[in-house]
């Protein structure tokens, strides 16, 4: 399956992935700042995911855990996560931003 997403200078790319079943969209905004929140719920099933940080502030990623605690990723602005290489996670997937409505794109098939 191909995938439109937008790098860190705006340009389209686009990604191919090989996947099971079909793409769900989880994107959106940022809900509390410094407050981690699902991104994805835990899915034993799941075989990719793939999160951008679409807007102008530094993110954090929590791989099945708080994405304000240590250990969490961080994900620059117009940055992917994960990087290529790394399992497709089948945890929760959590996010946290130190700004309210900053937005970020996600999909997990």
């Amino acid at each position: 399956m191909l995938l439109t997403v937008i790098d860190a200078t705006g340009a389209p790319q686009t990604l191919v992935a090989n996947a099971q079943g079909p793409v769900t969209d989880a994107s959106g905004p940022i809900a509390a700042a410094n407050v981690s929140q699902d991104v994805v719920v835990a899915d034993a099933t799941r075989s990719g995911f793939l999160f951008q940080n679409v807007s102008d502030t530094a993110m954090t990623v929590g791989d099945g855990t708080d994405a304000t605690l240590a250990g969490a990723f961080a994900v620059a602005p117009g940055a992917y996560w994960p990087p290529a290489g790394y399992p497709a996670p089948v945890g929760s997937v959590t996010v946290a931003c130190a700004t309210l409505g900053k937005v970020f794109t996600a999909k997990s098939w």
